[in-house]
């Protein structure tokens, strides 16, 4: 006997992950930016683009690194932290300390938390953005002096 076959369930796939939104990618990335040259500057280091794709690159990129010794003495992130810390005083301004606590916070507890695929556009839009910045025949508006 024929009968007619009822369709067959869709089979069940795991949902693919959301593409991170371009309004949250742009926000981070400029934060991930601002944040690093808040370090940078209240470490004393230079504001080279050079130096703020080494902040973003050796940011903590989970939470076992932020807690690891090995991490903290290897990263220039975490170098510049300790370096700022070191450098706040009570003449520090309220905003220094602000800026200081939202660096802190977002290098050592919100980028670590990131997804590797975030992290790593992210990373990828910073060292994209600074790489043109940090060649020697850049006509961009910054450039990093070479030193003798």
């Amino acid at each position: 006997m024929f009968r007619i076959r009822s369709p067959q369930p869709e089979p069940v796939h795991p949902p693919e992950p959301p593409a991170p939104k371009v309004e949250y990618f742009d926000v981070t990335c400029r934060e991930a930016v601002r944040h690093a040259l808040a370090v940078l500057k209240l470490a004393g280091e230079d504001w080279t683009p050079r130096n703020v794709a080494a902040v973003v690159a050796s940011a903590p990129r989970t939470l076992d690194d932020v807690g690891r010794r090995e991490h903290r003495r290897a990263s220039y992130c975490r170098q510049c932290l300790t370096l700022a810390v070191e450098r706040l005083t009570r003449q520090s301004t309220e905003a220094e300390k602000e800026a200081f606590e939202e660096a802190q916070v977002h290098f050592l507890e919100i980028f670590p938390r990131l997804g590797d695929p975030t992290r790593r556009l992210l990373e990828e839009a910073v060292f994209g953005l600074a790489a043109p910045l940090m060649h020697p025949d850049s006509a961009g508006p910054v450039r990093e002096e070479s030193r003798a």
